[in-house]
């Protein structure tokens, strides 16, 4: 029973290394992935909107503060931004629009 015990911790003491650096090595490939997912879907977004902005006259719609070289700014991770949601559905009169977070 002893040899049994023995080998049992021997089998778990080597294969803890093994587990932890697996499970580290997975993290960081999944995240990687993650993050050029959303470097090329931020990319395709941005090459659509300089296409509408583009296509728009800038003087048709009178924007004051109209930017020719539209891109996009890194923020800082420190820095939080909050994402909202306007209702456009009109309600009652009087009522003023609700802003919802991005979330729900």
């Amino acid at each position: 029973m002893k040899l049994f015990r023995k080998t049992i911790l021997y089998l778990f003491l080597a294969s803890l290394p093994i587990a932890l650096i697996g499970t580290g090595v997975l993290y960081w490939l999944i995240h990687k992935e993650i993050i050029h997912e959303i470097d090329e879907l931020m990319q395709s977004d941005l090459k659509k909107v300089e296409e509408n902005l583009m296509k728009t006259n800038p003087e048709s719609i009178q924007l004051t503060d109209w930017n020719e070289n539209p891109g996009i700014t890194i923020v800082p991770d420190n820095i939080y931004i909050p994402q909202t949601l306007k209702d456009t559905i009109q309600g009652k009169p009087g009522k003023r629009h609700k802003l919802f977070p991005s979330g729900s």
